[in-house]
C-alpha cells in the first residue's frame, strides 16, 4: 500500500479562461478514482464515458486509458481502475482528460508534486466552468485553421459600396414557368 500522495493541478481546455483545481489523491488509488474528484470538483454530471490518454510534451494524444474499455482480444487498452496513480505517475508526468465524448469537456492534468504528508481532495478551486464546453482541437493546426476560418468567414467592408436587391434586378426578366 503507498504511503505517497500526489497533487496535480487540473485546467480546463480553453483558451479564454482560466478554470483550474488542484487535486491531491493517494497514490494507491486508481485512475478512475482520479476521474471521480475531476469530475466532483468541476461539478460535471457523473454517468458520461471518460478517457485519459497519455499525451507529448505537446499536449497530443497518444494512448488512451479508458474509463470503459472498448476492443477485442489483444487489442483492448488498459481501463482507469486497473491503472494506479502511483503506477502511471511514477513515470509520467500529464495526462490529457476527456469527459462526455458528445460534448468533449477535455482537461490537461498535470503532476506537480508527490510526496507522504500531502493533502487530498479539492486543494483549491479557479474559475467557474463556463455553460458549454470549449472548442475542442486536436491540434494546432486545427485551432490556426478554425481561428482563420472565424475571423475570414464574415468579413465585409462596411463602407464599401455593395448593390441593392434592386440593382440585381436590372436586365433580368420574369422566368415564366410554361416555357420550359
Amino acid at each position: 500500500m503507498s504511503m505517497e500522495n500526489f497533487v496535480f493541478l487540473v485546467t480546463l481546455d480553453d483558451d479564454n479562461s482560466n478554470v483550474i483545481r488542484e487535486l491531491g489523491i493517494e497514490g494507491s488509488k486508481s485512475l478512475e478514482d482520479l476521474h471521480t474528484l475531476i469530475i466532483q470538483s468541476f461539478g460535471l454530471q457523473p454517468g458520461e464515458l471518460a478517457s485519459f490518454y497519455r499525451t507529448n510534451e505537446n499536449w497530443e494524444q497518444l494512448d488512451e486509458i479508458p474509463l470503459i474499455p472498448l476492443g477485442e482480444g489483444d487489442n483492448v487498452p488498459l481501463s482507469m481502475n486497473e491503472v494506479s496513480v502511483e503506477a502511471y505517475f511514477t513515470n509520467h508526468q500529464r495526462l490529457l482528460y476527456v469527459y462526455d465524448f458528445l460534448n468533449m469537456w477535455t482537461f490537461y492534468v498535470e503532476k506537480k508534486k508527490q510526496g507522504p504528508a500531502l493533502p487530498v481532495g479539492l486543494i483549491h478551486s479557479i474559475g467557474v466552468l463556463p455553460a458549454e464546453p470549449p472548442v475542442r482541437f486536436f491540434s494546432e493546426e486545427d485551432r490556426k485553421s478554425a481561428k482563420r476560418t472565424s475571423e475570414d468567414e464574415f468579413l465585409f467592408d462596411e463602407d464599401e459600396d455593395y448593390p441593392d436587391d434592386e440593382d440585381f434586378q436590372d436586365g433580368f426578366h420574369e422566368i415564366d414557368p410554361d416555357e420550359y
